[in-house]
């Protein structure tokens, strides 16, 4: 969501006085916006010391006033702030040992002074110096408490009266809970700008990760489907074209009687005619595996679609003394890819041929279901087995041979079930070994606007 004007310009000038996060590290920032607080204290502090008449304090809050602002200008505008952390606890020890010294000991507001600087160093550095820092500060501290507990002479009190020390005392406690408010809440607003910044960056590797997933699984799909790709044209391709090789050389080479001649006509026929049609089957599947397959998905008469199908495989099923019955109770208009759906009925009669004995009967029906038109194909051929049908539509279904031991690949049913998918239909069977095999396809009906 989007900040109001108000927190915009806020924003960029908190970015201007501390440095833009693009391109400040959170260390840089920190350094500038302690420097930019303690600017401020030291400036708060001069006044009320020309009020207490502590002149030498003054002396000593100038001179870190002009080195606070030179190593600030270096980090901010530089971006060197590195050495400026050191030489701020550096000038810190000495300013803080002589504010203890000239300015009460331990009744003055020295104390005070070093837990802001402890703090200021604490937050500026990362966790190995952590340590340093706390030992020289109880180091520091517990030396000056020692000289003074002993009364060493260059221990000053400077107070002239009891109201002088409370207001030094007051003022540096209220500057002190100011600069602990401010740098703790920067810090903390730091922390979960970069708590968020992190939680997005985790999001996104999240979600390269589940997209390179996911591209791993559909390559290993596809390097699965390339392999009983492979493994189909090796084993069902190879047979039938040595067959017609074997014949081939067989005519070219013997003298043959001319009645075996006309069989080996026949059969050559056949074959060559089934390697056609798994040729065809192969390059469709392989080519909707490997490249897609744009659908043309239009209305189309589903008559014309069926009876451009059959014109073929009428007079294969006549050599084979099989009846086709087409019955068209009525003309119906599907939306569907006419190539796909023809070559889908090819398939399914071919199969129907290929699985039903001579003198059989395959029966196609067309009719309406609901905002669908169902197409069956029945046949009275051998039916499938249990443990073919578990298989069907898949590349596990294996090649089988028909009832004159036409030859098949396997592929064609699962063409089919893609084809028809693609065009938002569906297809299913029934079958029974020995009672014939019918199946079933639904598309959607064309349903004019007019």
């Amino acid at each position: 969501m989007e900040g109001t004007p108000n927190n915009i310009k806020a924003q960029n000038f908190w970015n201007k006085l501390f440095g833009d996060p693009v391109e400040f590290s959170i260390e840089n920032r920190a350094f500038n916006a302690v420097s930019v607080i303690t600017l401020l204290m030291l400036l708060m502090a001069l006044p009320v010391n020309y009020f207490i008449n502590l002149s030498e304090q003054n002396i000593i809050v100038l001179t870190a006033l002009i080195i606070q602002s030179y190593f600030y200008y270096q980090s901010r505008f530089n971006k060197k702030y590195q050495k400026g952390v050191f030489v701020y606890a550096l000038v810190s020890y000495l300013i803080l040992g002589f504010t203890f010294c000239y300015n009460s000991g331990s009744q003055g507001p020295a104390l005070f002074y070093f837990i802001i600087t402890f703090l200021l160093l604490f937050s500026l550095t990362r966790g190995k110096y952590f340590g340093l820092w706390l030992s020289l500060h109880i180091l520091a501290g517990t030396f000056l408490m020692v000289c003074e507990y002993y009364k060493a002479p260059w221990i000053h009190f400077t107070y002239t009266s009891n109201t002088n020390r409370l207001t030094d005392i007051g003022a540096t406690y209220i500057v002190t809970i100011v600069f602990v408010f401010f740098i703790t809440n920067y810090l903390r607003k730091n922390y979960e700008s970069e708590k968020h910044l992190a939680e997005e960056r985790s999001d996104a590797i999240e979600k390269q990760n589940l997209q390179i997933l996911a591209q791993n699984q559909q390559l290993e799909h596809l390097n699965e489907e390339k392999d009983k790709l492979f493994s189909i044209i090796s084993h069902d391709l190879r047979s039938p074209l040595n067959s017609i090789q074997g014949y081939l050389e067989l005519l070219n080479e013997q003298d043959i009687d001319e009645n075996d001649k006309e069989m080996m006509k026949r059969e050559l026929l056949d074959l060559t005619k089934n390697t056609s049609d798994m040729l065809l089957n192969l390059l469709s599947w392989s080519k909707a595996q490997m490249q897609g397959v744009k659908v043309q998905l239009k209305p189309m008469n589903l008559d014309n679609t069926i009876s451009q199908a059959l014109e073929f495989q009428k007079s294969i099923a006549a050599k084979k003394g099989i009846q086709i019955s087409y019955n068209n109770v009525q003309t119906l208009d599907v939306v569907g890819d006419h190539d796909m759906l023809e070559l889908v009925v090819r398939n399914l009669v071919n199969n129907s041929i290929k699985f039903t004995k001579p003198g059989g009967i395959i029966s196609i029906s067309v009719k309406r279901k609901g905002t669908e038109a169902e197409l069956s194909i029945k046949d009275n051929g051998i039916g499938i087995s249990e443990l073919q049908q578990k298989e069907l539509f898949t590349l596990k279904s294996k090649s089988t041979y028909g009832t004159t031991n036409e030859k098949g690949m396997g592929l064609g049913l699962l063409l089919c079930k893609e084809f028809i998918e693609l065009q938002n239909g569906r297809i299913w069977f029934n079958s029974a070994p020995g009672n014939g095999s019918e199946f079933n396809i639904a598309l959607p009906l064309f349903i004019s606007a007019n």
